[in-house]
Formats: C-alpha cells, structure tokens, sequence
C-alpha cells in the first residue's frame, strides 16, 4: 500500500467466509430497464469526505461504476446494516451456500 492511500475493500475482507468467491452481486438501473447487472466491488477508498465504492461490473457489459458516498449516506447505510434483520444475514454461518435470486428487485 501506498503511503496516505486507503486501504481497499479486498484488504479488509480478505479471509472472510464466503470472500472471493464466484459469487457475483447483482444491480439493476431504471435506466436500463429490466437489464440485470452483476459484478464485484473492486475498491472501497476515502477520497477528501467521501468513501468510493468502486464496482466492477462483468455480465452483460464491463463497466467500472463508482459511488462516492457522503458522510450522511454512510450512516443509513451502517444504520441499514445494524438492523436486526440484516445483521441475521452478516451473522450468518451460511456465507457458502448459494443464495437465493432476491426476485425483483
């Protein structure tokens, strides 16, 4: 690593149940109609005031997206996160099965 640069998503997760596998996450654009996209997170950086979420998409198109996240938004999403109902999914002993499709979404 760099001095002064952030570590990524991938230092972070490494050695995690489940990390590195071939399971892709799946998104969706109004935009794109019903196209469904899926890809991994490449990166996740401080860049001034905001984290970037960077994403590689794979199928049907390789696409590099970036979100840089403002200190609001990343709040709802450690608030989203500690939800019990979500926290039941991090906890989970099941990080290798194969996941269900969430359907529409």
């Amino acid at each position: 690593m760099v001095p002064g640069e952030s570590p990524t998503v991938h230092g972070c997760l490494r050695g995690l149940p489940g990390y590195g596998s071939e399971r892709e996450m799946l998104m969706r654009s109004t935009g794109l109609g019903k196209t469904e996209l899926s890809g991994r997170i490449s990166g996740l950086i401080r860049q001034q005031d905001y984290l970037v979420l960077q994403v590689e998409t794979v199928q049907p198109v390789k696409w590099k997206i970036r979100v840089a996240i403002a200190r609001p938004d990343i709040w709802q999403v450690i608030k989203g996160i500690l939800k019990w109902e979500n926290m039941k999914l991090v906890l989970s002993t099941k990080w290798k099965a194969e996941p269900a499709h969430p359907g529409e979404f």
